[in-house]
């Protein structure tokens, strides 16, 4: 049997609820306490419209007696939100389909290889995560599910998705990282309110034009693809806030790109800049820009134009001195320079006044440093070691050993 370790009611303080949430948290062990006993607890609340059950093993442990509790499960109906995550199913419990009113249904961390026609269903689902299984593909009911705003099927061996996908039309995220797609499905260019969309860790080679038509992305992860040329088709998408270009041997980038004036966010880390790119410096609403390990040696001035900057990641590059662009970037408040080959620190950096997180680690840096640099190391609490990570914050707050890379 499943021992019900925590049995709690959402509810106002005038009695009886109508429209409370009875929350079961179907816990590790074995127990005593029969679900049928839970079942007759919540009979005495016939007005309560939300059941969420969550049976999820303890770090990947199954719940000892979970094919006893499924059958039961299905006789439950007014349950509106499962989880059966990390229980090393391998088949896709059919009776749960009998749970028609289900809003959110998690099976994450499992080995199932399929799931049912029947899943369609569960006409009444808005949330669906299916990821880290073993699916190949996914059954053409699934378009049956028009009121899903998000879909996670990631880490699984998917290589392309059913047509009736393109009938999801309320989706707004869709992750799909690490699976085995070369071309982009074409139902995805049909989710026109997609505002989030993880590809990253497939196969891909180019994007097509069409993905234009994803007029309301905002965010779009591309990390660890095929491409070696930017995906041009990237540029109409002008909503973007967030893109993610990571490992994806990219060497430059278009001047067209300068049209994504929203972006906000971008990571461009792993790729093979020598030099900083010309259309980044256009795009000024950039507050987080993350140039991790590439070969960089110095930046243009026209950097300075990046006034919104908040987060700057040039570690692993091959600076030898401060860019004096950098200093420039007055709103700054974090700076990664780790792994390069920076010797001294300019006095200019004090310019930097809302700098609040400075990384230097693996530097061959002198000390000390000159007395100005010194001084405003001193003056803003902070402590500095050679060839260490120096993280500080402002004057008065609270700093630990492991922030500011202690000895």
């Amino acid at each position: 049997m499943i021992s019900l370790l925590s049995v709690a009611f959402l509810h106002a303080a005038s009695a009886p609820p109508r429209s409370a949430t009875f929350d079961l948290e179907l816990l590790g062990g074995v127990g005593a306490f029969s679900f049928n006993k839970a079942r007759s607890m919540y009979a005495r609340f016939p007005a309560l419209h939300d059941v969420v059950v969550d049976v999820n093993g303890d770090w990947g442990r199954s719940v000892p007696g979970l094919q006893l509790l499924l059958p039961q499960l299905a006789s439950f109906t007014s349950i509106t939100a499962l989880s059966v995550s990390w229980q090393g199913l391998v088949s896709f419990p059919n009776l749960l389909c009998a749970l028609t009113g289900l809003k959110k249904l998690e099976l994450f961390g499992n080995k199932i290889v399929a799931l049912p026609d029947a899943i369609g269903d569960l006409k009444e689902l808005t949330f669906l995560e299916v990821g880290e299984n073993q699916l190949t593909a996914l059954p053409d009911t699934l378009g049956a599910l028009t009121g899903l705003t998000e879909l996670n099927a990631y880490s699984n061996k998917l290589t392309t998705l059913p047509d009736s996908i393109a009938a999801l039309t309320q989706m707004k995220t869709l992750s799909l990282f690490s699976n085995k797609f070369t071309t982009l499905p074409k139902p995805i260019v049909k989710l026109t309110s997609l505002t989030e969309l993880d590809l990253s860790f497939n196969q891909l080679v180019t994007l097509p034009d069409s993905i234009a038509a994803l007029t309301a992305l905002e965010n779009l992860d591309l990390e660890d693809n095929k491409f070696t040329t930017f995906p041009k088709p990237i540029i109409k998408l002008t909503s973007l806030t967030v893109l993610n270009l990571t490992s994806t041997q990219l060497v430059t980038l278009p001047d067209s790109m300068a049209a994504l004036t929203a972006l906000e966010n971008l990571n461009l880390s792993g790729n093979k800049f020598t030099t900083l790119p010309k259309p980044i410096v256009k795009l000024t609403s950039l507050t987080v820009l993350n140039l991790h390990r590439n070969q960089l040696v110095t930046l243009p001035d026209s950097m300075a134009a990046l006034t919104a900057l908040e987060t700057l990641s040039l570690s692993g590059n091959k600076f030898t001195t401060l860019p004096q662009p950098i200093v420039k970037l007055t709103a700054l408040e974090k700076l990664d320079l780790d792994g390069n080959q920076l010797v001294t620190l300019p006095d200019s950096i004090a310019a930097l006044t809302a700098l609040e997180e400075l990384y230097l680690q693996y530097n061959p840096l002198a000390k000390p440093q000159s007395s100005a640099v010194e001084a405003w190391l001193t003056s803003r609490v902070m402590e500095f070691h050679v060839s260490r990570r120096c993280r500080f914050r402002r004057r008065g707050w609270p700093r630990s050993s492991e922030e500011i890379g202690a000895h």
